[in-house]
């Protein structure tokens, strides 16, 4: 028998299904998936999904990167019932038609704690260095953080969880307070219901308790937990800390004053938790900074999500404004956290001596976050990686003469003094990288005031989305357009209309990215 007999027989009887699509269609298949299924080739493979979407995520994935690992999807079997599988897909090349094989598994009808973690493995692995990157950054709280899905279930901690209470967090993940045999029957009852209690309302507690720390020491802790929701308004999960307040409890004269501090700091502590939009929008400028800087402004800013990585900030000087808007790497949470990086580092190292320098405070946030990341230009080579977590982002100072100095990686500024519109066009640098070598890499501009002038940033959510009959990006022409037809009008109105536009061009299509629009004229 030829080699290709025998791998065709493995395949053929095989306890994990397989099948290969062209275009929808079937084309070859596995007894497993005949029998598990009641498949046939020539069939559409949608007929066995359970939720359509499924199938149009997992084509947009392989489009975009040829394979799809360890995802869990639901798909009809041959009685007619709703079963989890686990997949793996990748795609071939077939001239201009969608090709692609898949390996299934069929995990069954109940989800247990075992299948959580192959859950949270693929979750993880599909994410992989932008959830290191959040990580990094949950392990910099000193507390023991920790948080659960909306069924109640553990899916993450920090750190210092594992430390301050000498437990390995792997064994935790998947499990509910239910299953911690370490507690006593009837304080878990108590817990469970107050888990499902903080997730369904969305709601609040925090109360003082007893814990045993590694150091073998019983510790007095504040405990508190919120829940959050997500996008679409449904119960998303929970977010909970202990701090520690023993030395709190034993210096009782400074108990009024440390409750103040606990909570303030609990409050720092939520900033870098991932799930609230409110906290993101707190880093945004008020309106009211951005009315005293110009004579007219608007501003759009839309995360794809409940939060984004879509972010602006502004300081005022004595010798002008600086500006920043800034595109980080992705969007949600991940996006989210790198934004609340880059805005704690412009706050350190922009200073009234130096507002004036854009080119120097974009090469002070590269060096910053390449610390952080611990990428280096030369690594990237010895490691062949990928990683690619930064910003695209342009810095304008405005000076109190009218006078606008910009320096720009990856995003455009526009400028229209009425008939004639500028796109200063964003240097091909993306900060974080680790590719610049110094300051003097970073270009800097300078526009003359021209009290016509009207300026327009965005970041590439706007032009990048695709819609229309074809599935086109939104593009630049369309923008301009809009800008130059509307000069007249104020800022708030060209905007809407931007805004109105895209929103039509986008028709049904998903938003790809997070959406921002910073306009404003001297």
């Amino acid at each position: 028998m030829r080699t290709e007999d025998h791998l065709h027989k493995a395949i053929n009887f095989s306890p994990i299904g397989y099948l290969y699509v062209i275009d929808g269609i079937i084309q070859d298949l596995n007894m497993n998936l005949k029998n598990n299924w009641g498949a046939e080739i020539g069939k559409p493979v949608a007929e066995y999904y359970i939720d359509p979407n499924d199938l149009d995520t997992l084509i947009n994935t392989l489009v975009t990167n040829n394979s799809v690992y360890r995802k869990i999807i639901n798909f009809r079997t041959k009685n007619e019932k709703s079963c989890r599988h686990l997949i793996n897909a990748k795609k071939t090349e077939r001239q201009d038609k969608i090709a692609y094989s898949m390996w299934v598994v069929n995990l069954g009808e109940n989800k247990t704690t075992i299948e959580y973690k192959i859950e949270v493995g693929s979750m993880l692995k599909n994410l992989s260095e932008q959830n290191q990157m959040q990580q990094a950054l949950l392990d910099t709280i000193p507390h023991p953080v920790f948080y659960k899905g909306a069924d109640t279930r553990f899916f993450g901690f920090n750190k210092a969880y594992g430390e301050v209470f000498g437990v390995n967090t792997r064994d935790l993940l998947g499990k509910r307070v239910l299953d911690l045999e370490y507690l006593s029957m009837e304080d878990r009852m108590v817990y469970q219901a107050e888990d499902e209690r903080v997730i369904n309302e969305n709601s609040h507690t925090s109360y003082e308790m007893p814990m045993p720390f590694a150091d073998g020491k019983i510790h007095e802790t504040l405990y508190s937990v919120t829940g959050f929701k997500m996008e679409d308004g449904t119960p998303g999960g929970l977010v909970g800390i202990f701090i520690d307040i023993t030395d709190i409890r034993e210096a009782q004269k400074a108990l009024e004053a440390a409750t103040g501090e606990i909570e303030e700091h609990h409050k720092t502590i939520m900033d870098s938790i991932n799930y609230a939009r409110k906290i993101q929008m707190n880093l945004l400028p008020p309106n009211s900074a951005l009315a005293r800087a110009f004579s007219d402004y608007s501003v759009i800013w839309k995360p794809r999500d409940v939060v984004g990585g879509d972010i602006y900030w502004m300081k005022q000087f004595d010798k002008g404004t600086i500006l920043c808007v800034c595109d980080c790497t992705g969007h949600g949470t991940p996006g989210a956290l790198l934004t609340m990086l880059v805005v704690s580092t412009l706050e350190s190292v922009v200073w009234p001596s130096n507002c004036m320098d854009t080119a120097g405070v974009i090469w002070a946030l590269e060096q910053m976050l390449v610390d952080v990341f611990s990428v280096k230009a030369s690594d990237r080579e010895a490691n062949d990686s990928d990683i690619k977590d930064g910003c695209d982002l342009a810095v304008l100072f405005i000076a109190k003469d009218g006078n606008v100095t910009l320096s720009s990686g990856h995003m455009n500024v526009f400028v229209c003094g009425g008939t004639e519109l500028r796109r200063i066009r964003g240097q091909r640098i993306f900060v974080g990288e680790g590719g610049l070598k110094s300051k003097d890499d970073i270009k800097t501009i300078r526009i003359p005031f021209d009290s016509r002038d009207k300026f327009y940033i965005a970041s590439d959510g706007l032009f990048d989305q695709p819609g229309g009959s074809q599935g086109a990006p939104f593009g630049y022409k369309h923008f301009e357009k809009i800008i130059v037809d509307n000069h007249h009008e104020q800022q708030s109105v060209i905007s809407g209309k931007v805004w109105e536009a895209f929103e039509a061009h986008r028709g049904s299509e998903p938003r790809v990215d997070d959406f921002a629009l910073i306009t404003f004229k001297l």
